[in-house]
């Protein structure tokens, strides 16, 4: 981790995040207790995130958990966002809670081996103004932490490597990255989609953004400062 390029400055220093959760997902984790602590431990690796990608000024925040009244299947990623982005009990939890952002846990079981699926998906504001209607993002429960890493990502204004991409993030340099690490093996930054089974590290992209010495990004390819620069706007949502 070199030094960060996305300083978040701000009086409050916490993004607060709602966890909401499938009805079927705490019978798939085994209790209430194991969704707790695993919403606990996603937020803990979001704040890793933003410390290795020296996002400093900031701290994710658990605003609290939720069970949704609607189960979805593994493929019904866009089915579960649609929904936990109209939903009203959820809308009222938000504002109870004062959260910035809102993502819930899906089931994930049946998913397919060797078959790519779609394991997240999360909205994309539109500018760099942000958007209170563009904070919603799903993950399935049975995926790495990345990949809830990877959807807030996407309501903070940052978009995949541009290989990947079929639109800009909200500002030119919003983009992942993959690059080659002192080891010679390849690997790809939070934001970038996997080509060749790269390692995926748990940073976002960026020039002063290093990993065993390598920069993850380049001037262009800088999503920490991305990520750093649209913080303070998301955290006036609530």
């Amino acid at each position: 981790t070199g030094t960060g390029t996305g300083t978040a400055p701000s009086t409050d220093p916490d993004l607060s995040i709602l966890i909401a959760y499938a009805p079927d997902v705490e019978t798939e984790l085994g209790s209430l207790a194991a969704v707790t602590a695993k919403a606990g431990q996603l937020i803990a690796d979001f704040n890793t995130a933003l410390s290795d990608s020296g996002i400093s000024g900031v701290t994710g925040k658990l605003a609290g958990t939720v069970k949704g009244s609607k189960s979805f299947q593994y493929n019904e990623v866009s089915e579960a966002l649609s929904w936990l982005s109209s939903d009203a009990a959820i809308a009222s939890e938000r504002t109870t809670t004062k959260a910035d952002l809102v993502s819930i846990i899906i089931n994930g079981s049946g998913t397919p081996v060797g078959v790519p699926f779609i394991a997240g998906i999360g909205h994309l504001p539109g500018s760099a103004d942000g958007s209170k209607n563009a904070a919603f993002s799903v993950f399935l429960h049975n995926v790495g932490s990345g990949t809830f890493v990877h959807e807030l990502g996407h309501n903070l204004g940052s978009q995949h490597d541009k290989a990947s991409a079929d639109s800009s993030g909200v500002f030119p340099y919003s983009h992942g990255n993959h690059f080659t690490g002192n080891d010679g093996k390849d690997y790809r930054t939070v934001m970038a989609y996997s080509k060749n089974g790269e390692t995926r590290v748990l940073k976002f992209s960026g020039p002063n953004v290093l990993h065993q010495g390598v920069a993850t990004g380049k001037a262009d390819l800088d999503n920490a400062k991305s990520v750093g620069n649209m913080i303070p706007v998301v955290k006036k949502y609530n």
